[in-house]
């Protein structure tokens, strides 16, 4: 890594000082983004982050994920899933997130997963019973 502002080969093509680049990336947590905005490397990015004393975060730590606040308890979550027979991906509908967090709430819960006959069985037997999706 090449630190030095004097050297000819000192960020060539950056567009961003590597304070900048520090700043942005503690505001983003993302490497690449920052690289792009900032036209080095993802790597330039972290190694910038390192050299300056800053927090590198794990892959995956961006804020550019969408979080998820759910609209539902977990408790709601799992008798939805159990007793009301819905699919993950229609109690996330109704959560407005992601079907992956309402399969990690009930993981969480220990709420073993159905099989798809299973879910079908059961939705035909909650129609059945007037109570259905």
């Amino acid at each position: 890594m090449i630190s030095d502002p004097s050297h000819p080969l000192y960020g060539r093509g950056q567009r961003l000082s590597d304070e900048q680049i520090v700043e942005l990336y503690a505001k983003l947590k993302d490497a690449e983004l920052v690289g792009y905005k900032a036209g080095v490397s993802g790597t330039t990015v972290l190694n910038r982050v390192r050299a300056a004393g800053g927090e590198v975060f794990p892959p995956g730590h961006s804020r550019n994920r969408r979080r998820c606040h759910l609209a539902l308890s977990a408790a709601e979550i799992v008798k939805l899933y159990q007793d009301g027979g819905l699919s993950g991906p229609q109690i996330a509908e109704r959560c407005g997130c992601d079907a992956s967090h309402i399969y990690r709430t009930l993981q969480e819960a220990g709420v073993p997963r159905r099989r798809s006959q299973e879910y079908y069985q059961q939705r035909r037997l909650a129609k059945k019973a007037g109570r259905g999706p």
